[in-house]
């Protein structure tokens, strides 16, 4: 590693590195970086939160993107309108919604080498530049189509801002222009970009309050600061003040103490060697240096009080966020502290130079750690060849062979975040296939039934994407046989043999139709259709029934008489009462003094569907139903007629 010999004053320092050794270094370091994050970027599937950034990019317009992508989400606008664009130039596929992601993260390997080397010098930057480059978790989130990477960019800008804003206010001189720019412009595109960047940017404000006010005696210059700030985000404060009131839909597992050393060993290289070797680096880089080329610099307090800022950067947010873990709520993920990452590379470079070692041995260490982070990526990780994202791609693959294999007469109903997140993959696949049902709970059931019973269909396809749909997955592993299923990663398709609810015509139990409640003193009114699948114009009133009561329960008898076997039992039971909703505590079925098993027994919407496990034979069967009474002991509940259907 090469180091630069001497320092100037922060206006006139060079952006690029002026020695051509180190320039030459920088660029393979970048170029290798850019290789790594652009290749394989189609490998792995989009998983939800991309389909999620797709969905609010792909609107028509500019202004529809704001107003129906971006205010409706909790997150700022910029990498909207920032894909937005990509899609208008080249189209929605996987690689072209990460291509940005990509780009901010190649930006980010030279932007870090100059966030390490105004403290510690041009080796350090190097040094950090190699682990920007190189490490597995910049590299993750350059292949994500979310504003990670572009966070990343930023924060480092940012800091680089907050560099020179400490440089000009301990030499005693009024910011320039140059550097308020810097730091409005990384800290406004740090917010728009994601609210960790507002996190980062309140919590740089605060820091740099003390020195300004107390050490450095150059209030001026922070409120300028603060003042290009508050210009540049104006537009979007009301909108941030209400996400910050909107809580979340889902929290992170409760916090643990490993996350900490989990925390450690994602942010340098996601194994413990790399783990123990960064700390060491960081622990060497907060000692202040007893010699160096120009020891008057070196010593200065911008350089003493920006190391600190960096040390806080890394630290801070991820305290902060164990707090509010332990005391509050669960909201610890973390992939929320990925803007820490810059800060700790710039100390890891800054404490490796300063290892008591001849210069030659420190850029032998500096190699092998680069080499170590390559070979661990490509052959212990097997970065990418190891799929770690919902593989939303592949069901999409599953559903078109299933369909193909069980000859196309099947019905699909999707269960995940947004009903189009599946239909843009299988679309992407080429297949004017599109899922019938899209079901979030049990509310769907309705829909399901009314259409399965029009379409006959064969299967019916459940495919779920990290969530299930409650009460609607109850309801087919009840009523259906399930025949087969493929699963990875959250991802799963369920295969249902569609045997019931093909046959009989639309909703003959009244299942979903308004009920006729029955007004008056009777505790049950009873009633009861019986239909035959080859004679449906049969249907006529077949029995009566009669209520018992003993003690706080009421149970409930009716008898069928059958006039043929039947292939298939199925019941509905809606209750409703007048101060109260009573639960059915349990269904008998009994025919020739035995009973008879219930295979299917299923509560949808206070309705009961019950269904025998064998067919019935000729002669009386009798259906039992037992309540529990939840109105006041001694009032009578009232109870819609009963419909029983035998097929």
């Amino acid at each position: 590693m090469t180091e630069l010999p001497g320092r100037v004053s922060p206006g006139l320092q060079p952006w690029f590195p002026d020695n051509w050794l180190t320039a030459g270094t920088l660029a393979a370091i970048t170029c290798v970086g850019a290789i790594l994050r652009l290749y394989g970027l189609e490998v792995q599937s989009l998983w939800n939160d991309e389909l999620s950034s797709w969905l609010r990019s792909s609107y028509p317009s500019w202004a529809a993107v704001m107003h129906q992508g971006a205010y409706p989400d909790t997150h700022p606008p910029l990498m909207y309108l920032i894909l937005h664009g990509t899609i208008g130039i080249l189209g929605d596929s996987p690689w072209a919604l990460r291509l940005p992601a990509a780009i901010f993260g190649i930006l980010a390997i030279p932007a870090v080498y100059r966030l390490a080397s105004l403290p510690f010098g041009a080796g350090a930057g190097l040094v950090a530049a190699m682990l920007m480059a190189l490490s597995r978790d910049p590299i993750y989130w350059s292949q994500e189509a979310r504003s990670y990477s572009l966070l990343h960019l930023a924060v480092t800008i940012e800091a680089i801002g907050v560099y020179r804003a400490l440089t000009f206010m301990a030499k005693g001189r009024r910011l320039d222009w140059q550097t308020v720019l810097v730091f409005s412009t990384g800290a406004g595109i740090a917010c728009y970009a994601h609210y960790l960047g507002c996190v980062f940017t309140v919590m740089t404000l605060v820091g740099l309050a003390v020195p300004s006010f107390f050490i450095f005696r150059r209030p001026g210059a922070w409120l300028a600061l603060v003042l290009a700030i508050a210009l540049l985000y104006s537009p979007w404060i009301g909108e941030f003040l209400f996400d910050l009131r909107t809580d979340a839909q889902w929290y992170p597992p409760p916090f643990s103490g490993k996350v900490v050393w989990e925390f450690v060993q994602r942010t340098f290289g996601n194994a413990w060697p790399f783990a123990v070797v960064g700390l060491l680096a960081v622990i060497l880089a907060l000692i202040p240096r007893r010699a160096t080329l120009n020891p008057e610099d070196s010593h200065s307090s911008a350089e003493r009080w920006f190391t600190a800022y960096l040390f806080v950067w890394m630290v801070a947010p991820f305290a902060a966020a164990c707090t509010v873990a332990v005391v509050v709520k669960p909201v610890l993920h973390l992939r929320y502290l990925t803007f820490c990452i810059p800060a700790a590379y710039a100390l890891a470079g800054g404490g490796l130079i300063r290892i008591p070692a001849p210069r030659m041995l420190r850029i032998g260490i500096a190699a092998f750690w680069g080499i170590a982070l390559l070979c661990s990526l490509l052959l212990l990780d097997r970065y990418y060849a190891t799929p770690v994202k919902e593989p939303t791609r592949e069901l999409a693959r599953w559903i078109l062979d299933e369909e193909n294999n069980r000859g196309g007469n099947c019905y699909l109903v999707e269960a995940s975040s947004n009903e189009a997140y599946l239909n843009y993959c299988l679309r992407r696949l080429g297949s004017p296939r599109r899922a019938d049902l899209y079901a979030e709970n049990a509310e769907a059931i309705p829909k399901a039934i009314r259409e399965i019973r029009e379409r006959k269909p064969g299967y019916i396809l459940f495919s779920t994407i990290t969530r299930s749909a409650p009460g609607f997955d109850e309801f087919l592993q009840r009523c259906f046989e399930k025949v087969a299923v493929k699963s990875s990663l959250g991802v799963n398709l369920y295969t249902y043999k569609n045997d019931w609810l093909t046959s009989a015509p639309d909703d003959p139990l009244g299942l979903f139709r308004p009920a006729e409640r029955q007004r008056g003193a009777a505790a049950v009114v009873p009633g009861a259709n019986l239909l035959s699948t080859t004679h449906p114009e049969r249907a006529r009133q077949v029995f009566a029934g009669e209520v018992l009561r003993v003690d706080n329960r009421e149970i409930y008898k009716t008898t069928v008489t059958l006039d043929r076997p039947s292939t298939e039992t199925l019941a509905l039971l809606r209750p409703f009462y007048f101060r109260d909703v009573a639960a059915i505590v349990d269904v008998t079925l009994k025919q020739a003094g035995h009973e008879i098993p219930i295979c299917r027994d299923l509560v949808v919407d206070r309705c009961r569907l019950v269904r025998a496990e064998t067919p019935l034979t000729s002669g009386t069967a009798t259906l039992q139903l037992n309540f529990k009474n939840t109105t006041k002991p001694g009032k009578p509940a009232s109870m819609e007629a009963v419909r029983f259907l035998i097929r």
